[in-house]
């Protein structure tokens, strides 16, 4: 009986220090969450490992992740893939096919505002004297364009001169007939309706956004396409001021070090849930070996 005892004992009692010391062992990296002290002496290993290098470890994980993970030539590789791109271009797709029904809906409430912006317009003093001056020289065209005889009777009657004379009176009365014809329902009817079939619609708003975009090597190509293409160039092309501006390190240094600890240990022990088991398991099985060679080498010594 003393000898099993002797075989079953320590290689037991090994497993379970090794299991509780691992435990042990790996909730110290977490707690306790702050220092204890006793008579002003701080109490050893408080707190955790994780909460007193905690500056540490937040500025080293965003060194890592600035010189690892988020370099302009990843990024650049990422953004060079046809997946990344095809996602793009799908969803900016769901977007830019909703654009002629907003614009469609757009053009009716903004119209009497546009009307009104049309009108001061034509109103300011400098492009009324500018309506004016064409307004007299339509007059003198038109003149010219008459039979001799005619220009003699309108020059006999100066009918030109006092048709000049009167022109800011005839632009400013144009000008309101104008407003009064746009308020009219009839008129405002067909106004939105030309927008909507010829400005709106999808075609006339791709040839337009085509031009604005410089498109010259595919001018059938399809816009969404365009676009994701003109974006993601833009991007490529500026990924080192904005890392820059950015600032990576600091950013995730920054997130990590106001992180309540309770959440980061929570983060952590759910993405090492399997492997820190095993740390236990481990410590057990250990303990186990160590307890099972204690009892080999005591038989032996007692034999010898």
């Amino acid at each position: 009986m003393n000898n099993i005892l002797l075989f079953v004992v320590p290689p037991l009692a090994g497993a379970i220090i090794g299991f509780i010391t691992n435990v042990l062992a790996i909730k110290m990296l977490f707690r306790p969450l702050k220092a204890y002290h006793i008579f002003g002496i701080r109490i050893p290993f408080t707190p955790g490992i994780l909460p007193r290098e905690r500056a540490k470890l937040a500025a080293s994980i965003g060194a890592m992740v600035e010189r690892e993970l988020l370099t302009p030539q990843i990024l650049r590789e990422r953004l060079a893939g046809t997946e990344l791109r095809g996602k793009f271009c799908q969803g900016l797709s769901r977007y830019t096919q909703r654009i002629p029904e907003f614009l469609t809906g757009t053009a009716e409430k903004i119209y009497p505002q546009v009307l009104e912006a049309l009108t001061e317009f034509l109103r300011t003093p400098e492009i009324r004297d500018k309506l004016i001056e064409q307004g007299r020289g339509v007059v003198d065209t038109a003149i010219l364009g008459l039979p001799p005889l005619q220009r003699l009777l309108i020059a006999s009657g100066q009918f030109d001169r006092t048709i000049k004379e009167n022109m800011p009176e005839i632009i400013a009365d144009l000008i309101n007939r104008l407003e009064k014809t746009g308020r009219q329902e009839e008129t405002r009817a067909l106004v939105i309706s030309y927008a909507n079939d010829r400005l709106f619609a999808r075609p006339s708003l791709e040839n337009t956004l085509k031009g604005l975009l410089n498109q010259k090597e595919n001018p059938g190509g399809d816009l969404d396409s365009l676009i994701t293409e003109k974006l993601f160039q833009a991007a490529d092309a500026q990924i080192e001021t904005l890392l820059g501006a950015i600032d990576i390190r600091d950013m995730v240094r920054d997130r990590i070090d106001h992180m309540d600890m309770l959440r980061v240990e929570g983060i952590i022990l759910d993405v090492m849930a399997n492997q820190l088991k095993w740390i236990d398991v481990f410590g057990a099985i250990l303990g186990f070996l160590i307890g099972l060679f204690q009892a080999l080498f005591g038989w032996w010594i007692r034999g010898a």
